[in-house]
């Protein structure tokens, strides 16, 4: 009897040490087979697009080459698979894919002097070229808005001569094309924008001011396209990325990647006005030159957010709490990625999967990982 009593004993140990150890893996990055996979010449920039039709794609810009790779991802084990390169304007450096919308997917890629609009066939991944708009300066982020009240946006930050400037579109949601709703002008140089996910029909613009230790908010509107400033919320120093998270738990959240000082400021954004209140504990440390910033969809509960480290050649991983938004590390984090991270991605959950995708510049590759639940 006592021997049987043992037994049971170390059975519950060892059950309880498999627990922990899973436990301790939500959120690990596992590189999916095949990961790293060839793109072009010095990669800036990665996106995925939603599931369409059963489809997921994911495309990268590569600067050297004025060109951005569009890929097919398989959904079951997250592989890459080139469908082609497409010629963009001169130095590419941000794309996006739009959500769903008429059951069309349009993709944006911003270059040095232009912005262009691409239909993407939603059975192939191929992208024809719907748009093209000349921007003086130098162009950095493009974003696509939530599809609100019928209407789809996409914004553009550019620096020119010291100065930035936010230009904002409305996108023809049956062709693609970029029609100019309005141009914001910002002091000290526009780094990064990103839209919020649309809460009780408000929808949100961030954007970093690198030269200011600085994030501004605007509030949307859903109509025109048009921006009202809300606030401008403190960074640390060399804020380069801005991403909001989906609603988590009614709340919505904000972070800034801070490519000097190695960590990423955290925000609770209210939802009815927009502005930004700092969690406790923010700013969470990262690796060297963070530059990039993403969430990931919400995945069995729970909410990640990673940073791309390129100075260290890692990617960070936070569980993000969906009540107060505090980052963790996850165990093991940060990640190895390729040579000079430039930026990440979290694809849509599909099948069941989540995937995170990692821009190497100085390789010509894309790090492509699973997203342990």
């Amino acid at each position: 009897m006592l021997l049987k009593l043992v037994k049971l004993y170390l059975f519950l140990i060892l059950v309880c040490q498999s627990f922990i150890l899973h436990a301790q893996d939500v959120g690990s990055f596992e590189p999916v087979e095949g990961s790293p996979f060839a793109t072009g010449c010095n990669p800036t920039s990665i996106a995925f697009s939603p599931e369409v039709s059963g489809n997921l794609f994911a495309a990268v810009t590569n600067r050297a080459n004025n060109t951005v790779s569009a890929y097919t991802v398989d959904i079951d084990s997250g592989t890459f698979t080139l469908v082609s390169s497409f010629p963009t304007g001169h130095h590419p450096v941000s794309v996006d894919f739009s959500p769903e919308v008429s059951g069309n997917v349009f993709a944006a890629v911003a270059s040095n002097d232009s912005v262009f609009s691409y239909t993407v066939d939603t059975d192939s991944g191929v992208f024809t070229r719907a748009s093209r708009h000349f921007i003086a300066g130098d162009c950095h982020s493009v974003a696509f808005s939530p599809e609100v009240s019928g209407n789809l946006f996409a914004a553009i930050a550019r620096t020119h001569e010291e100065d930035g400037d936010i230009f904002v579109y409305k996108v023809d949601i049956n062709s693609g094309s970029f029609h100019f709703a309005q141009f914001d002008h910002v002091f000290d140089g526009a780094n990064s924008v990103a839209f919020s996910p649309e809460v009780s029909g408000n929808v949100f613009l961030a954007d970093t001011i690198e030269f200011d230790d600085a994030v501004d908010v605007y509030k949307v509107n859903t109509n025109s396209g048009t921006l009202a400033f809300v606030t401008s919320g403190i960074t640390s120093e060399g804020p380069f990325s801005v991403a909001f998270s989906p609603e988590v738990s009614g709340n919505v959240f904000a972070a800034v990647a801070n490519r000097i000082a190695g960590n990423v400021n955290v925000y609770k954004v209210n939802t009815t006005t927009g502005t930004l209140t700092q969690v406790p504990g923010s700013p969470f440390a990262a690796g060297g030159h963070s530059r990039s910033v993403a969430f990931s969809p919400e995945i069995s509960g729970n909410l990640f957010a990673a940073v791309a480290n390129e100075a260290d050649n890692t990617v960070s991983v936070y569980i993000v709490d969906t009540a107060t938004g505090t980052f963790t590390e996850v165990s093991d984090s940060p990640f190895p990625t390729g040579d000079r991270p430039y930026s990440v991605a979290f694809s849509p959950e599909v099948s069941g999967n989540v995937f995170a995708g990692v821009a190497n510049y100085g390789d010509r590759t894309v790090s492509v990982y699973k997203v342990v639940e």
